[in-house]
């Protein structure tokens, strides 16, 4: 109801079934795309600080906090740090001091984190490593409005073509436009390919000494154009813009032997600030995978914070059970957090829940600086900073 409440329609004309979506559930479509969805999510949200563009680099505990050392570009891209002459260790840097760490992406991503490891006990790092991707490549085209008779053609009345076992580079096409996402002068047409042209692709690159989106990429286009019964010429001359991109980590295939659905390190001791993982490699390889273990990370938080759970009805003190959470919320870090609430909050209720939304928030329309003074109303104080000296030991 809320993504449909967020603009998100109902699908037709999808594939018939994919790893990714089984044809069991209720698809939904997003005209505006995810982003908007996202963003709208953090407008409802408020959070008293948000940053883009920055990797974590680094953590480590000091203080009786998790130290957190994060890299990224001054003009606020996002990624590594891969300015002009500035890699990922050489490229500003900012620390921040924190009483509860969430980290959210692949396990590769948690493992290559300096320092996290070390805050796993041998089982947990044994665990994540034992996860298994596949990878992909995939084509997005914008094409010029005269391709759309040949797309009609191609598709029908569906929106998704499945090409898998077809002994095509391609596993996937989708035709945007049958997403509620046409344009007068322009039409988008999206192609996956088979994770063993991936696979096959990625060698040959190595050998040829390319990067896989280069080398993959006229592949793919003479996919494309055979599906489309064009020439590879024709088809080129149809291109308005295109975009490469390869997916190193794309579906999970092999999910870490672990029994809960998030991770909390459990070598920094009980009484210690809060570091958990979550992603799709807890629980299944698809968008209800990564809703169910984020679900347990933040019943996890709230149950470290105080036992209370968040506002969302289906995140409550049973799902961090369910993700093996040992319920430490009467430490050191939730009598202190109580502390800092607002009094109309508190630390509970009868209820057992607690709004955690800022009570003096402002609207997104203010201004940021005062947006930001109106949160940290009765929040943590803003913790990043520049380190004033070079990295920590």
């Amino acid at each position: 109801l809320e993504l449909r409440e967020l603009g998100a329609v109902d699908a037709s004309g999808l594939a018939p079934n994919t790893p990714e979506r089984p044809s069991n559930w209720t698809h939904l479509w997003v005209p505006k795309g995810m982003t908007d969805v996202f963003r709208q999510r953090l407008v409802r949200a408020a959070p008293e600080e948000l940053h883009f563009g920055r990797r974590v680099g680094r953590i480590w505990l000091e203080g009786g906090r998790w130290q957190v050392e994060a890299h990224g570009r001054g003009g606020g891209g996002g990624g590594r740090g891969r300015g002009k002459g500035r890699g990922r260790h050489d490229s500003p840097r900012e620390r921040g001091a924190f009483d509860a760490v969430l980290v959210a992406g692949t396990s590769s991503d948690a493992l290559g984190i300096d320092g996290l490891r070390e805050a796993l006990t041998a089982e947990q790092a044994a665990a994540l490593e034992r996860v298994r991707y596949d990878h992909r490549l995939a084509v997005a085209l914008m094409l010029r409005p005269e391709a759309r008779p040949r797309l009609a053609e191609l598709f029908g009345e569906a929106a998704e073509l499945d090409l898998e076992g077809t002994g095509s580079a391609l596993g996937l096409l989708a035709w945007q436009d049958r997403k509620a996402r046409d344009h007068e002068q322009r039409t988008a047409l999206v192609a996956h390919s088979t994770t063993a042209f991936a696979r096959a692709n990625l060698a040959r690159a190595r050998e040829a000494g390319k990067h896989p989106k280069e080398h993959g990429h006229e592949a793919m286009l003479a996919a494309v154009a055979q599906q489309l019964r064009l020439s590879v010429g024709e088809l080129r001359r149809l291109v308005v813009e295109s975009k490469v991109v390869h997916w190193r980590q794309c579906q999970m295939q092999q999910a870490a032997p672990y029994a809960g659905e998030c991770m909390e390190a459990s070598l920094a001791g009980e009484d210690s600030p809060l570091l958990v993982l979550a992603g799709d490699y807890f629980t299944e390889g698809n968008f209800h995978g990564s809703m169910r273990s984020a679900r347990a990370a933040a019943a996890a938080v709230m149950s470290w914070l105080g036992g209370a759970a968040p506002v969302d009805d289906d995140v409550d003190r049973a799902a961090a059970q369910r993700a093996g959470h040992r319920g430490r919320g009467q430490g050191r870090a939730a009598r202190r957090w109580a502390q800092k609430l607002p009094q109309d909050l508190g630390a509970g209720t009868s209820s057992g829940r607690m709004d955690l939304k800022p009570h003096a928030a402002a609207s997104a329309e203010e201004d940021l600086g005062t947006e930001a003074a109106a949160l940290r109303e009765g929040q943590p104080l803003r913790r990043w900073r520049k380190p004033a000296r070079g990295p920590a030991p």
